[in-house]
C-alpha cells in the first residue's frame, strides 16, 4: 500500500496541495500503514483508530485524521469504509466584525495613531487627546 500512498500523495501533489500538507498526510498515512497495511484495513480498523483517537487526542486531531482518512479511502476506491464517518469540525473562537458604515470608522476615536494622542505623549503642550 506504500505504493498506493505514493500515488496518492502524487495526485494531490498535482492538483495544488500544499508541501506542508503533503509532509502531513504522508507522516499519517506511513504511520498507520506501519500498524496494518492499509490494503487490509476494513469498517472495524477505522472505527477502532478513531475510538483510540478520541481517547488520545483533542477533538480537532480526531476530525482532521477523519479528514485524511476519508480523503485517501474514497481516493483509493474504498469509500464504504470512511463514508459512516461526519466530520464535525469544532468553531473557532473568532469575535464577530461589527457591520459598521465608512462615516463610523473615519471617526477619530477608532483611529490610534501617536498625532491623535499628543496630549498623552507631550502633556505640557496642552493637548487633551480625549477632546480629539
Amino acid at each position: 500500500m506504500v505504493n498506493n500512498i505514493d500515488k496518492f500523495l502524487h495526485d494531490l501533489k498535482i492538483s495544488g496541495t500544499a508541501e506542508k500538507t503533503l509532509k502531513d498526510y504522508s507522516r499519517f498515512l506511513k504511520n498507520i500503514n506501519k500498524v496494518k497495511s492499509l490494503e487490509k484495513w476494513d469498517k472495524t480498523d477505522v472505527n477502532r483508530y478513531i475510538m483510540d483517537k478520541q481517547n488520545e487526542c483533542l477533538i480537532q486531531t480526531v476530525e482532521i485524521s477523519k479528514v485524511k482518512l476519508k480523503r485517501f479511502f474514497t481516493w483509493a476506491g474504498k469509500s464504504e469504509l470512511v463514508s459512516h464517518l461526519k466530520i464535525n469540525m469544532p468553531a473557532y473562537d473568532i469575535p464577530a466584525i461589527p457591520n459598521t458604515s465608512m462615516e463610523t470608522a473615519r471617526r477619530p476615536e477608532m483611529i490610534s495613531t501617536p498625532f491623535l494622542n499628543v496630549g498623552k505623549f507631550f502633556p505640557k503642550l496642552g493637548y487633551d487627546a480625549r477632546v480629539l
